[in-house]
């Protein structure tokens, strides 16, 4: 089931999450980011010396350029089909946080995931993206993946910290208690950590637009 942006009630989006991630400490550094495309659109953005959407994001129903923290994520089932024809190569870009302007918005995870449903399982069915929003800074980023997986290596690797949790929330089910007692939070920001995927698994994506 797709989920909405907003709260069908029509309420401010919870800060929960968001607040929890901006009290963490400062990130020491902060890792690149990274946006997949085409080759045949690569040649497009050295044309025009810019990253920019042409289509509507599904999710977002607007322009905006996708980009992910640290690694790359992002594989477009529609245009990434494996083929032979060069101009359907992937390219990954990596680009200077430093360079990049202020992101629109920050999400903890993959936010086509979520609106496809790939976490329904952990949410209720009314909580929206929007409440998972981050402060629209890389450095939320940052912050969270320190948070998740002590260090970048970890983040790459996917060696997620098993004492991981937001205050007051659930335990995830990849922690050393049995699984089969966790019960999904009440709130976003403690649902956050049963949407983390088991080990072995994809693991979240940092996704900044």
């Amino acid at each position: 089931m797709s989920k909405n942006l907003t709260a069908l009630s029509g309420r401010a989006p919870r800060k929960d999450l968001a607040n929890f991630v901006s009290s963490l400490p400062n990130p020491d550094k902060i890792l690149g980011l990274t946006h997949v495309t085409s080759s045949y659109t690569l040649r497009d953005i050295i044309d025009a010396s810019e990253i920019a959407s042409i289509t509507e994001c599904k999710v977002l129903k607007e322009k905006v350029t996708y980009a992910f923290y640290g690694r790359i994520s992002y594989r477009n089932k529609d245009d990434m089909t494996p083929a032979s024809l060069s101009s359907l190569f992937p390219s990954a870009l990596i680009l200077d946080p430093g360079l990049v302007p202020t992101p629109k918005y920050v999400f903890g995870f993959d936010s086509g995931a979520f609106y496809e449903g790939a976490m329904d399982q952990y949410l209720h069915p009314y909580m929206p993206l929007f409440d998972f929003l981050l402060a629209p800074d890389i450095s939320s980023a940052a912050r969270l993946v320190n948070a998740v997986f002590s260090n970048s290596d970890d983040y790459f690797y996917n060696r997620v910290r098993p004492e991981f949790k937001v205050p007051g929330g659930t335990v995830p089910p990849w922690s050393p208690c049995d699984p089969q007692t966790v019960e999904p939070g009440v709130h976003p920001a403690s649902c956050y950590p049963l949407c983390i995927p088991v080990s072995g698994s994809h693991p979240p994506d940092i996704t900044i637009s």
